[in-house]
């Protein structure tokens, strides 16, 4: 039985990891509830051999598919809270950044300030390759901007499965519809890594 103010949570066992092969999965799951959103299931499975882990969330309270979309404006507006689940898709148009969700795709809860340094650790990979370092420097100062607030971005996150959303305090702030069928019909196209269908 849970005590006051006790969060469900656990531990199991899932079989051989898929990375190394040696080791035994193990997932822990915490109930999280996020103010705005509601209650969520974070899952991080994790093998102790090779360190290999995934985290993902999913909402326990029924959530239609749908896109959020807030425009920031100011530096208050950068803790607006991102829920993305591994099914979720992220946008910053301004920016010219896409985050697809594909195979090793992970959840995460953050703000908006918290993903764009992911955006900017993810960008740093391309650090040393010639051809890329002069687009990479304009890219990171114009990051640099959004990230003190001194340039207006938009963020739009959609997901397919309605676990992921923008969440602020300020009421108004985020925009939200939901998806119709063929927009979710085409972003699970897009999970599957389908590009085109014959008809």
């Amino acid at each position: 039985m849970l005590k006051a103010g006790e969060k469900p949570s656990g531990e199991a066992s899932l079989g051989t990891c898929p990375a190394c092969r040696l080791g035994e999965v193990k997932i822990t799951y915490t109930e999280e509830d996020v103010p705005g959103f509601g209650k969520m299931l974070l899952l991080t499975y994790k093998c102790p051999s090779c360190g290999y882990k995934v985290t993902d969330l999913i909402a326990l309270e029924g959530r239609e598919p749908s896109i959020y979309k807030a425009k920031i404006e100011s530096p208050s507006d950068l803790q607006i809270k991102v829920v993305k689940s591994s099914s979720g898709f992220v946008e910053i148009p301004e920016l010219g950044v896409e985050i697809r969700p594909g195979p090793a795709s992970q959840g995460y809860i953050t703000n908006i300030e918290g993903l764009l340094v992911r955006v900017e650790e993810a960008a740093s990979v391309l650090r040393g390759d010639e051809e890329a370092e002069g687009k990479l420097e304009v890219f990171l100062a114009k990051l640099k901007e959004a990230s003190e607030g001194r340039l207006a971005f938009t963020v739009i996150v959609k997901d397919p499965s309605g676990n992921s959303a923008l969440v602020a305090e300020k009421p108004g702030k985020v925009e939200r519809r939901p998806l119709s069928p063929e927009e979710v019909e085409e972003l699970r196209r897009q999970l599957a890594g389908v590009a085109f269908e014959f008809r």
